[in-house]
């Protein structure tokens, strides 16, 4: 299995290669990536899914470095600002906790969870790869860095038939999810524009906007993890001898979540939240346009 010692030993292989390259040349490029989460997902008793993670677009920028070695062979290494993430549903039974005005948590059973998100991280991303240059074609294989600089998401967390545990109705509940991961706080300090709503003539705060930490661990992890290292291969098809057209493929090899913040949404433990272990990897597809000197 390839890992990260492995892509260790391929970039101190390659760079050998690159301070005896014939020609060292730059350029530039730009373009568009279509990204996801690849990892396991919740399930019921019966195995249907409750959570998916599907496709968002982000943008990706940055410079090219090219260490030619022959007419056809070199190595590349790129400085990249690249945001990948995915758009999460869950779906299903849940649990929601509301907060009384001392702080005090009072847990509502019997609800379904509709969450609906999408979420964006900004990388710094350090390709280096290996091309083979045929014709018009090129084709390149190597490893990649990332330093993860910030992570944000967006959506609707709506409690569908919301019911207390001494059996008071609520209804629907409809809030607002803008999450900053690497700035929100903990719980109650992690949602604004409360409403009030009374249970069992004690007076609880609903909120309409929540952040990323709402249902969460008191813990100085952030839900996602700063670094990530991953595998890409690539076709690039030249316009002329700079312009070219590109596609890559980004396998991640490293778990892009913390378990101390992966919840499980299913329910509780004695009040808890409950974490999940699951490997959780970004799994992304660039269309590039760019011009190497």
């Amino acid at each position: 299995m390839i890992n990260v010692r492995t892509i260790s030993l391929f970039v101190l292989l390659a760079l050998p290669f690159c301070l005896t390259a014939q020609e060292i040349s730059g350029g530039f490029k730009t373009g568009l990536n279509f990204s996801k989460f690849d990892g396991p997902v919740l399930e019921t008793a019966d195995g249907e899914p409750l959570e998916s993670f599907g496709y968002t677009t982000g943008f990706h920028v940055g410079a090219i470095v090219n260490f030619k070695l022959t007419d056809i062979f070199g190595f590349r290494s790129e400085l990249l600002y690249s945001q990948k993430g995915t758009n999460y549903t869950y779906s299903g039974d849940s649990y929601l906790r509301l907060y009384n005005q001392l702080g005090d948590r009072n847990i509502v059973l019997s609800t379904e969870r509709n969450t609906t998100i999408s979420v964006t991280n900004s990388h710094i991303d350090i390709p280096i790869l290996a091309y083979v240059r045929l014709g018009r074609f090129e084709f390149a294989g190597g490893a990649n860095a990332a330093v993860l600089l910030g992570s944000v998401a967006t959506g609707e967390v709506a409690f569908r038939e919301v019911n207390t545990s001494v059996g008071q109705q609520l209804g629907d509940i409809v809030v607002t999810y803008d999450a900053n991961y690497f700035q929100d706080g903990y719980q109650i300090d992690n949602f604004s524009d409360p409403e009030t709503i009374t249970i069992v003539n004690t007076p609880y705060t609903i909120p309409t906007i929540i952040g990323g930490y709402y249902d969460a661990n008191d813990s100085e992890e952030n839900l996602y993890r700063r670094f990530d290292v991953g595998l890409n291969a690539q076709v690039a098809f030249y316009l002329n001898q700079g312009l070219f057209l590109s596609t890559r493929l980004n396998y991640g090899l490293m778990d892009v979540t913390n378990e101390e913040q992966d919840i499980d949404y299913r329910n509780l433990n004695n009040g808890q939240v409950i974490t999940r272990n699951d490997f959780d990897r970004n799994f992304s597809l660039q269309a590039s346009l760019g011009f190497s000197f």
